[in-house]
């Protein structure tokens, strides 16, 4: 009897609303909430997107911390031939709080060819 109650103990946290987003999360959230004046978004041809991975292992001896690529709105717009980029979106992907991508999503005008 009292082994069970360890293990419901030990599992509760595990199966609370607190951890909501400590195993896995992804979101999408807007970068900038200020959209007066913004043109309407028509089509995938004017997005571009560019991601930053991180991997974080802080239970190490040394304690691992990368993070690799760039995410940077003018990046995004010479990576995908945007010319000008109305609004953007940052989607982001956590597993375990070890592996983290950061993606923005651009939506603008290309540049003419």
């Amino acid at each position: 009897m009292r082994a069970r109650i360890a293990c419901a103990v030990a599992l509760a946290p595990l199966l609370s609303a607190c951890m909501v987003g400590r195993i896995y999360q992804h979101t999408h959230a807007p970068l900038d909430l200020n959209l007066t004046a913004t043109p309407v978004f028509t089509g995938f041809d004017q997005t571009g997107k560019s991601a930053v991975d991180h991997l974080n292992i802080p239970l190490t001896g040394v304690q691992l911390d990368l993070l690799w690529d760039s995410n940077a709105i003018g990046d995004v717009m010479r990576r995908n031939g945007l010319e000008e980029v109305h609004y953007a979106d940052l989607e982001t992907f956590n597993v375990l709080g070890i592996w983290q991508q950061y993606t923005v999503h651009a939506y603008g005008r290309r540049a003419a060819k």
